[in-house]
């Protein structure tokens, strides 16, 4: 149905967002720097500025991509390198992308309701 064109439509954004990303650090052949990695994560969406790079939102950030399996270790380890494969190609962060993409979404639509509520009571 509509619903699953949809979720493939996002879907697809999001892999294609990804490979953006990687295209636009741009990434060496044997991946990025774990911590380059974090810091380009944040200047691609925007956060350039050297004082919207706070520690611990970084690190914050640099724990969830362990999480979700981009990084083998806990800590960042020198020289340590994230592959094309862990990042770009991982079912989790793309799955994990969509799942707020989609909250995102029905919190917008939420958010419209009570104001096309109104406006069709006010008749326009």
């Amino acid at each position: 149905g509509a619903d699953g064109a949809t979720l493939r439509d996002l879907e697809e954004y999001v892999a294609q967002d990804l490979e953006a990303f990687w295209r636009w650090c741009p990434a060496p052949a044997d991946g990025l720097h774990r911590c380059a990695l974090v810091v380009k994560l944040f200047d691609y969406c925007g956060y350039t500025r050297k004082d919207q790079k706070v520690f611990s939102v970084l690190k914050h950030l640099d724990y969830h991509l362990r999480l979700l399996g981009v990084h083998p270790t806990d800590s960042m380890e020198r020289d340590q390198r994230v592959p094309y494969d862990a990042f770009v190609q991982n079912a989790r962060i793309k799955q994990g992308v969509c799942d707020r993409l989609k909250q995102a979404m029905c919190e917008c639509r939420e958010d419209r309701r009570p104001w096309e509520e109104r406006r069709s009571l006010r008749g326009g």
